[in-house]
């Protein structure tokens, strides 16, 4: 009985498939995903860049919307996506479940002498809320609102790219400006130094020995 007859193909001794070298393998995989629709009509250089999977980041590389506008809609995405995990999470009326701990960086942005600790469900729900209701107070501002906040939330959740960009720019500028992002970056002599320190016979909040506190200089 006759065998199913093999591909016509370069065969190594083994009479396995010869592969391509690696390099070779790498640059077709790059050609498939270049020419892939999403990223076919963006300039060439820019085909490559991880942000053309994303509609938002699209509009950055060519030219659309500016950087800032670009760093305010990843992080309205991060809000919109943790005030969807809070509505979908039950309240409980005890705290005693504890979050996973911001990271350090962001007591620089909100309160410089904030506790180091892991959020509760009740702090972080809090602070998802008011995220989202500041956010969403700057964009029923902006001229043309309902447009833009329906734009943006289409951009950011369903990656579809409105037909009018103006509403969604002006959307993302004032989020840019209300977060700053639109300010030249610090020095690095300007950046706070953190400094731990410990006192010594302190009663404690929870169970250690010491307590840390944190200080920030400028």
């Amino acid at each position: 009985m006759a065998g199913r007859k093999r591909k016509i193909t370069q065969r190594q001794p083994n009479g396995q498939p010869k592969r391509l070298p690696r390099s070779e393998r790498r640059d077709a995989i790059m050609g498939v995903a270049m020419e892939q629709p999403h990223r076919r009509w963006l300039p060439e250089g820019a085909r490559k860049d991880q942000r053309a999977e994303s509609a938002l980041g699209r509009l950055f590389l060519a030219g659309l919307i500016t950087e800032p506008e670009c760093w305010a809609g990843e992080r309205l995405r991060r809000v919109l996506h943790e005030f969807h995990i809070v509505l979908a999470t039950p309240m409980t009326a005890s705290s005693a479940a504890i979050m996973v701990a911001s990271p350090v960086q962001q007591d620089a942005e909100g309160d410089l002498m904030a506790a180091e600790r892991p959020e509760t469900e009740e702090e972080r729900r809090d602070r998802v809320l008011a995220s989202f209701d500041r956010a969403t107070s700057v964009l029923k501002r902006v001229e043309n609102s309902r447009s833009a906040i329906r734009d943006i939330d289409a951009l950011l959740l369903r990656d579809q790219v409105p037909q009018d960009i103006q509403p969604t720019r002006r959307g993302l500028a004032a989020l840019a400006s209300m977060w700053r992002l639109n300010e030249p970056a610090e020095e690095e002599g300007d950046r706070p130094i953190r400094v731990r320190g410990a006192r010594i016979g302190d009663a404690c909040a929870w169970s250690h020995e010491e307590r840390e506190v944190a200080i920030l200089y400028k």
